[in-house]
């Protein structure tokens, strides 16, 4: 919801992926019996979605991580040793009540810092609330829909001129900020008191806007701004998959006659399932990949945090959304946060140093070996609790391996890997309470490695 405190080479080529950690359901039993043999089958030949990538937010507290003594040495935890390919930041622009644009310089401040030291995420920019002249109630963290004009008509039209006006604004701004995607509102389903909001409802009616109308109009506006490049257009971004709230907003856009102006299907995961069963969470996965397909638009998860960490569930979380959904890009909620209990964000960051919070690895494990424009191919595992998911480079060069051992049992596992070649590999691995994507070196002799009870590992296979 945003602003939510929950806060050695070898001839085989493919391996496996991330480990879940101790703590969580399930835990290995102190003298575990032998491991017993995993296949795991690579079909390069079967493809799937095309990816964009992993990552995560920082909608707040964009400053933090400037203002740290240790700056390069964040930015490199959260870019470079975590592998994020999708950054989420907001439209702050005229719309964040007294505090001036003050939360718009911060962020535009921030995007300008991280490509000073070389890191340039794909952007996606989505907006909380719109300024106070656009929110009918005159409350920027209460409900509220946009105001009507004197012929009675949803003001549309300001809407998408202030989202023109804020692309402009970020363009100009540090060196020039240009967002690759934008969503042109946060959970526009959720009432709350205490976020930014603004609600449209999949179809107009006395109550709310449009969804499906307003998406129009800022596409409208931001074509016939002069100097402004057209970024994908995301959404609707509701908060839960629950009660078919996504396939409503779908069924709405539509009859509405503007999905055409929707390039991307997202949503986030609130409330969607049991966040201490990630299975529970299948079957609305399930009914979104069958709806996207309907509307043929990708996939997008673009903010989910639990409300307690844990590795091994996170990463069993993201491997579903991957294999079962489909989504090309699964973005965690939040990049980092300050100092709160129990931690949120995947880092911690303070005025004197940074902390690496549990998640963090759990979305590693993907991020890291896992590049745009990668696509998912055939993958599949002998034994049901070991879980995979495997993505070939554009090139074909290149192959990596996500394996999540979700049972107690540990588990020797070895690649088939199909029609790829490669020679070399390397196998990284989270387990237990202390190994943490630890390089633990190539695949033995047999093309094989070992997955302990309840853990990760991310293989990579390349030339």
């Amino acid at each position: 919801m945003g602003s939510r405190l929950f806060v050695a080479s070898l001839s085989l080529v493919t391996l496996a992926g991330p480990v879940g950690c101790g703590g969580g359901p399930g835990s290995a039993d102190a003298n575990p019996p032998a491991p017993t043999n995993v296949t795991v089958t690579i079909d390069p030949t079967t493809t799937y979605q095309t990816m964009v990538g992993f990552g995560a937010a920082v909608a707040y507290f964009d400053g933090s991580a400037m203002m740290n003594p240790m700056s390069s040495e964040v930015f490199q935890t959260i870019f470079a040793d975590l592998g994020l390919e999708v950054l989420r930041v907001g439209n702050w622009n005229l719309n964040n009540g007294n505090d001036g644009n003050s939360a718009f310089s911060q962020t535009a401040a921030f995007v300008q810092a991280a490509r000073q030291m070389g890191y340039a995420p794909v952007l996606l920019m989505s907006s909380w609330n719109p300024p106070l002249s656009l929110k009918n109630n005159n409350n920027l963290r209460a409900g509220g829909t946009l105001p009507k004009t004197a012929s009675g008509a949803y003001d549309y039209a300001d809407f998408g001129a202030w989202w023109a006006q804020s692309l402009t604004a970020f363009a100009t701004a540090s060196g020039g900020i240009v967002p690759d995607y934008i969503s042109i509102q946060n959970e526009p389903d959720f009432t709350t008191t205490n976020e930014g909001t603004c609600l449209f409802d999949p179809t107009e009616d006395a109550t709310n806007a449009g969804y499906g109308q307003a998406l129009d109009a800022v596409k409208t506006a931001i074509a016939g701004t002069p100097g402004l490049t057209m970024p994908k257009l995301i959404g609707p971004e509701n908060d839960s998959l629950a009660g078919s709230e996504l396939e409503r907003y779908l069924t709405g856009i539509t009859s509405s006659g503007y999905l055409d102006d929707l390039d991307v299907v997202a949503h986030h995961l609130y409330g969607s399932g049991t966040e201490s069963s990630p299975n529970s969470y299948n079957y609305n996965l399930g009914n979104v990949a069958t709806a996207a397909a309907a509307a043929g638009k990708p996939i997008w998860e673009t903010e989910f945090a639990p409300n307690s960490q844990d590795v091994l569930l996170t990463a069993w979380l993201i491997q579903n959304a991957v294999t079962i959904e489909g989504v090309s890009t699964y973005l965690y909620w939040d990049l980092y946060w300050p100092t709160v209990q129990p931690p949120q964000g995947l880092v911690t960051v303070t005025s004197t140093g940074f902390t690496i919070n549990d998640d963090y690895y759990a979305v590693q494990h993907f991020a890291k070996g896992i590049g745009v424009g990668w696509t998912r191919v055939g993958a599949s595992a002998s034994e049901a609790p070991v879980i995979v998911s495997a993505f070939l480079s554009p090139d074909g060069t290149q192959l990596t391996l996500v394996a999540i051992n979700t049972d107690g049992a540990d588990h020797q596992v070895a690649i088939d890997p199909g029609t790829f070649v490669g020679a070399t590999s390397n196998v990284y691995r989270t387990s237990g309470t202390a190994e943490r994507f630890a390089a633990v070196g190539p695949l033995d002799a047999a093309g094989s490695f070992d997955l302990p009870g309840q853990s990760i590992a991310t293989v990579t296979l390349a030339p």
